[in-house]
């Protein structure tokens, strides 16, 4: 949304998501680092293994008390 909007700053986008202004700086430097080929942290995006459905590592339900 920031880099979408040029003109913009983080402190008015931030706002309007409701998130501090330097989560979102953060976020859009770790997007831009992320996006660059080779990098340790692109490679270490598409390595990472997906996480099992939360119905794989949730605990079966109890049945209701009477």
């Amino acid at each position: 949304m920031y880099r979408a909007s040029p003109g913009r700053t983080y402190a008015s986008v931030a706002k309007d998501l409701g998130v501090n202004h330097e989560t979102l700086r953060v976020w859009a430097r770790e997007a831009e680092q992320a996006a660059v080929p080779g990098t340790a942290e692109a490679t270490a995006l598409s390595a990472r293994p997906r996480p099992a459905p939360c119905s794989a590592t949730r605990p079966a339900r109890r049945p209701p008390r009477r």
